[in-house]
């Protein structure tokens, strides 16, 4: 993870100096792969979608927006799984 900060903030510096639109495109998706790596799920959305805003037909973000989203209705599926097995239990125990 620390190698990863390293990344970032190189990647964050370099934003800073580029106007070419496609390169800021490729640099948030950069970003967004490392969000990932780091578990840092919503912030790896983020920079999907600026990647995609730089340059709109930028197909591995595309498709990294996409895992990304499947994952999170993944997740919200196992929740509400969670909730409802609590639900019962508790209905169970009263």
């Amino acid at each position: 993870m620390e190698h990863n900060q390293t990344r970032v903030t190189a990647l964050h510096r370099r934003l800073i100096e580029v106007e070419d639109r496609s390169e800021r495109a490729r640099i948030h998706l950069e970003l967004g792969r490392l969000m990932v790596s780091d578990g840092l799920l919503p912030r790896a959305s983020r920079h999907f979608r600026e990647a995609l805003w730089f340059e709109p037909r930028l197909e591995d973000a595309e498709t990294a927006l996409r895992s990304l989203g499947e994952w999170f209705e993944r997740a919200e599926q196992r929740r509400v799984g969670r909730v409802r097995a609590f639900l019962g239990w508790l209905r169970l125990a009263g």
